[in-house]
């Protein structure tokens, strides 16, 4: 692997008759480019078959090359990113823009929080504002305008379902 300081993992589903996941691990070089370092096809996604998976790439190389690896972009599965934390233990955990803002437009809607079409608009820029925090300082002042909004709906999911992964953003935060 020639560029192991960050490393992005994903699934993609729905590609073969059995409904396997394919996992694709990708490194970036210094232009911006990707290179797949791994591809995996699994039947299930349970936190055993992704510890093999992941034991089976880093096993793959020495030791200096794991260690190397200083950032890990995936999605919210917390049973990968469980894994992928004792895998790389000097690597900080973020999670990828892209899925972030796309489930928070899915859920974030007026059928299933019981919103208004302005309540929407408003989290989901906060909510953005939120996701794009560059410190903790930021991070919590958003963070308090979502809660100043009084909308309970957003607040609880936000506070169930994402607020807890800050603690990840803030060890990246403290390496600046």
């Amino acid at each position: 692997i020639n560029y192991p300081e960050i490393l992005l993992m994903d699934a993609t589903y729905k590609l073969t008759n059995d409904c396997m996941a394919l996992y694709l691990l990708l490194t970036i070089d210094g232009n911006g480019e990707s290179h797949i370092a791994a591809m995996f096809l699994v039947h299930n996604e349970t936190q055993p078959v992704l510890q093999e998976m992941v034991t089976a790439f880093t096993n793959s190389f020495e030791p200096e090359i794991v260690e190397k690896t200083r950032v890990i972009i995936t999605d919210k599965d917390f049973g990968e990113r469980s894994v992928l934390r004792g895998a790389f233990p000097n690597a900080a955990l973020h999670l990828c823009l892209f899925h972030t803002l796309r489930t928070f437009g899915r859920e974030v809607t007026t059928a299933k929080m019981s919103l208004r079409p302005q309540e929407r608009e408003t989290a989901l820029a906060i909510l953005s504002r939120l996701a794009y925090s560059r410190n903790m300082e930021e991070y919590e002042a958003h963070h308090q305008s979502l809660k100043d909004t009084n909308i309970t709906h957003v607040i609880d999911y936000f506070e169930r379902n994402w607020h807890g992964n800050r603690e990840d953003e803030n060890e990246v935060f403290k390496r600046r």
